[in-house]
């Protein structure tokens, strides 16, 4: 009997932690890849932003 007990215990305690874990994982990965494409546009807009296209200085 105790060891039946026992058994649903821990199938108890797997699914309580487990089951959330999976969840916070998920939401990790995807904080992560939001904050990377982030940082990938912001890299982008300031390349651009120190090297303009036309700029007024050189055309005079």
């Amino acid at each position: 009997m105790t060891i039946e007990l026992a058994d649903q215990q821990l199938a108890g305690l797997l699914m309580i932690t487990i089951c959330p874990i999976t969840y916070v994982l998920a939401a990790v990965v995807l904080i992560f890849r939001w904050f990377q494409t982030l940082c990938e546009s912001q890299s982008n807009n300031a390349a651009s932003a120190f090297a303009p296209e036309h700029s007024s200085w050189q055309s005079r």
